[in-house]
């Protein structure tokens, strides 16, 4: 059974109708003077505006310590060789060119506390990649390689829009859900609690192909999330639930959110009095321009139909 959406459905024209009430109020008041500083306007206060965030209780674990207990492999071991002992449950493995990998937690049976493994001893790491840098949080699925970043508009964002106290079992409900899933995935979590005020600040990418192979996955996953998230979701996206809204874009240059905010910008500041018809109209032209969809800018123009299930 899932999830039963509830909330008023809004259309793309609704969602460019808001942006051009903000741009007319915006320009009347005189906040802004180029489309770059309305781009920025558009980016907070109309694609992804924040929610007020409560501060964090002094007592709590940081939270990028509270994610990486909660990812599902924190709680298996994997038997691996070639590690090196540093210290009681710890170990770090040799890579090629000599650099050591991130000391990790493991398992050691059979090593002296300093010393190196031999080929009979038994190691068992914990089965799980993460990594914390830059204010994130990152975890991925088998399948995920680097080359996937640069996979252009292949890839697809699912933006997760959790508070900070849900992070933990958002975590898990993911790693459970593709813990035996054969197909690339990421997820990305802030690490600052008062970054997690935008819907856009949590998103699980998969490649277009993977979110197609996986419908049934994703619908089981959607009615996971689904009791953990604010209802909103970034503007212009794909609202499959709420507070899930997925969004197709290039891997590298301007973001979804960055790329349609800077068309409608340079599509309103020009002259953004005619009537609104109007207006909905020449911002379709231009989404056209850049590659995106007119009537469904969720997605890029001339791709494969990733989207129909969730029409």
């Amino acid at each position: 059974m899932h999830t039963t959406d509830v909330m008023p459905q809004t259309t793309v024209a609704d969602e460019v109708e808001a942006a051009i009430t903000l741009v007319r109020r915006t320009l009347i008041l005189g906040r802004v003077r180029s489309a770059a500083e309305l781009t920025g306007q558009l980016l907070r206060d109309w694609y992804a505006p924040a929610t007020p965030v409560p501060p964090a209780d002094p007592a709590e674990p940081p939270l990028a310590g509270l994610l990486r207990v909660a990812h599902v492999g924190f709680e298996r071991w994997q038997t691996s060789s070639g590690w090196r002992a540093t210290s009681a449950g710890n170990a770090w493995l040799h890579v090629e060119g000599g650099r050591p990998r991130t000391t990790v937690a493991a398992n050691i049976v059979g090593a002296d506390a300093h010393g190196a493994l031999a080929a009979t001893d038994r190691v068992e790491v914990r089965e799980q990649a993460t990594r914390a840098a830059g204010g994130r949080w990152r975890t991925w699925g088998s399948g995920w390689v680097p080359r996937l970043q640069g996979s252009g508009t292949n890839l697809l964002r699912i933006h997760l829009n959790c508070p900070a106290d849900n992070l933990p079992d958002l975590v898990r409900a993911v790693t459970v859900h593709t813990s035996t899933w054969d197909e690339p995935w990421a997820l990305d979590v802030p690490t600052d609690r008062t970054a997690t005020a935008r819907p856009d600040a949590t998103h699980l990418t998969l490649p277009v192909g993977a979110f197609m192979r996986g419908t049934d996955l994703l619908h089981e996953l959607v009615d996971a999330l689904a009791p953990l998230l604010r209802p909103t979701v970034p503007a212009l996206t794909l609202r499959l639930a709420p507070g899930i809204g997925v969004g197709q874009s290039a891997a590298t240059g301007p973001t979804f959110g960055e790329l349609r905010c800077h068309v409608l910008a340079q599509t309103l500041i020009e002259d953004p009095f005619p009537p609104t018809a109007e207006l909905i109209r020449r911002t379709r032209t231009a989404l056209a321009r850049e590659g995106i969809d007119a009537r469904r800018p969720h997605r890029v123009r001339d791709t494969q139909d990733w989207d129909a299930p969730w029409l």
